[in-house]
């Protein structure tokens, strides 16, 4: 499936994090995802993410970047001083976004192959997160 397509959304009965394909039943009006060779679970509707198509890399590892992910990006500036920033990644007007107190800046500014953007958590989840 492209990745570009997919949901992560937490599961009801057990709290898991899955991705695959959102649906909705219209009779009970429940969401679930399909996920595992169409294996369908149902999730918490709030706590839904599209895919972005982008990912975040930490060492070799890639890792998928959903809405509703907090990220620490850095923006490099061409005559020094680089500068880090935590943000949420967001929909906005027609486009992924990661928005911080102060502005938002496009999600695909950012070259897929870089390792200037970390995934530190996620809206849905209570935790702390350090700047």
């Amino acid at each position: 499936m492209n990745e570009r397509y997919q949901f992560r959304g937490k599961r009801i009965d057990n709290g898991e994090w899955i991705i695959g394909q959102l649906v909705q039943d219209f009779v009970s009006g429940d969401w679930y995802i399909n996920y595992r060779d169409k294996c369908c679970a149902r999730i918490d509707v709030e706590s839904v993410g599209q895919c972005t198509g982008r990912n975040a890399y930490k060492g070799e590892e890639r890792t998928l970047i959903f809405e509703g992910d907090i990220v620490r990006y850095t923006l490099f500036n061409y005559y020094g001083g680089d500068s880090q920033y935590i943000g949420t990644v967001e929909w906005s007007d027609g486009s992924f976004v990661i928005g911080n107190d102060d502005d938002a800046i496009f999600l695909h500014g950012f070259q897929d192959t870089e390792s200037d953007i970390e995934i530190i958590g996620n809206i849905h989840d209570e935790q702390e997160v350090t700047t």
